[in-house]
């Protein structure tokens, strides 16, 4: 700078050259806000979309506590019909035993 530091012109120059800069960044960072925002936005819209599907597929599962409930009583009911088959089968070898022991006298 070689002129005059105190000649109001080149202080008014520099002012301009300021002001100038100042609105360049203003406007980049309005833009830089509006994208944020759609960005923003579009993350939002996204969560809600993933939500309401998690709620569709959640209804369509068995919760596990019921699903458990109805595992333990499946199971006792085979444990129940086990016992049944196991009483039946030695019934018939009684039977049969006592067919064979008879049938030889």
């Amino acid at each position: 700078m070689t002129e005059n530091p105190g000649d109001l012109s080149v202080i008014w120059a520099e002012l301009k050259g300021l002001r100038e800069l100042i609105m360049e960044l203003r406007k980049a960072d309005e833009r830089t806000h509006m994208i944020k925002d759609t960005e923003l936005q579009r993350r939002l819209d996204d969560l809600n979309h993933w939500r309401a599907q998690y709620r569709e597929e959640a209804h369509k599962y068995m919760p596990r506590e019921t699903s458990e409930l109805a595992r333990d009583v499946i199971n006792r009911r085979i444990d129940d019909l086990a016992r049944l088959v196991y009483i039946g089968v030695g019934i018939v070898l009684v039977v049969q035993l006592g067919v064979l022991v008879f049938w030889r006298k």
